[in-house]
């Protein structure tokens, strides 16, 4: 016998605006997620390309990478450069999204998204 679920919710998005004051060692970018957060996404959009000589991102929870790339070229998204596969925090997470260099970047703008459900979380009634 099946079960008929109402469980409904909209997705949540979390944001950070990344530009040059916070490049290099020691700096970055995190976003919390929630105890129950079900991770489906995280993309980088370029708004204006960094100047720097090598430019790149990263982003990973806190057991590791889950995607990297250039944030040299031309303006629009560069992650994920290969799908990230949906992940379950059950006691929540961190989201770093990191920027390294070689040259100094004068220029450059991009904004990291995190697209997640929580778990137990309903908003939404349907009839």
């Amino acid at each position: 016998m099946s079960t008929t679920v109402a469980d409904r919710q909209y997705e949540l998005i979390a944001m950070v605006d990344m530009k040059v004051a916070n490049i290099g060692a020691n700096n970055g970018y995190d976003l919390n997620l929630p105890p129950g957060a079900v991770l489906l996404s995280a993309t980088v959009a370029i708004l204006e390309p960094f100047n720097g000589t090598t430019v790149t991102l990263t982003v990973a929870d806190t057991a590791g990478n889950l995607g990297s790339g250039s944030l040299l070229g031309a303006i629009g998204t560069i992650l994920p450069s290969a799908a990230i596969a949906p992940k379950v925090y059950p006691s929540g997470t961190q989201i770093h999204f990191t920027i390294a260099q070689t040259g100094t970047s004068t220029l450059g703008r991009a904004i990291g998204t995190v697209r997640y459900i929580a778990l137990g979380r309903s908003n939404e009634v349907m009839t």
